[in-house]
């Protein structure tokens, strides 16, 4: 029952989903309300950009345990100047208020955009964004696939 109670609250506080964080007090809000957070940097209508908010929104549906944010850089820009964001897209964590990692582009998965969400989810899991076993047993985004979208060169912001 207790951990049925944990999910519900989690659920309720936006977990099992991606947040679409549209200004900067909104990223604030998130961080106090969250003790662990994956927050994806990345600009709409980038090829690149566009797959890894695929597979942040498969992993934010497989992780009840983390919060997970997407945050387009054209409305945030305090945001991506405090966080030195300048390649996109820029995959951040943070636990308990406080940025432990920032992974800038593929280079972390791989190095290619042609990844599996099964790889961001192990790097993931290998700081302590992600627990080990996912709370709902046997959803992991490990098998997930996706095609193919595109080249290195939209990594770049400008």
């Amino acid at each position: 029952m207790a951990r049925l109670f944990q999910i519900f609250n989690r659920v309720r506080n936006g977990h099992g989903s991606v947040q679409e964080i549209t200004d900067e007090r909104e990223f604030f809000e998130a961080a106090k309300s969250s003790r662990r957070l994956v927050a994806l940097f990345y600009r709409t209508g980038s090829a690149v950009c566009d797959s890894m908010v695929q597979h942040t929104r498969r992993l934010a549906e497989s992780h009840m345990e983390t919060k997970f944010l997407t945050i387009d850089v054209a409305k945030t820009p305090f945001l991506v100047d405090r966080l030195d964001i300048f390649v996109l897209p820029t995959m951040v964590t943070i636990e308990e208020g406080s940025t432990k990692n920032k992974f800038k582009g593929y280079d972390a998965f791989g190095g290619t955009a042609n990844i599996h969400t099964g790889v961001i989810e192990r790097v993931l899991k290998s700081v302590g964004a992600l627990d080990k076993t996912p709370i709902a047993e046997g959803s992991g985004a490990q098998d997930e696939q996706m095609e193919e979208t595109g080249n290195d060169s939209d990594l770049d912001w400008e």
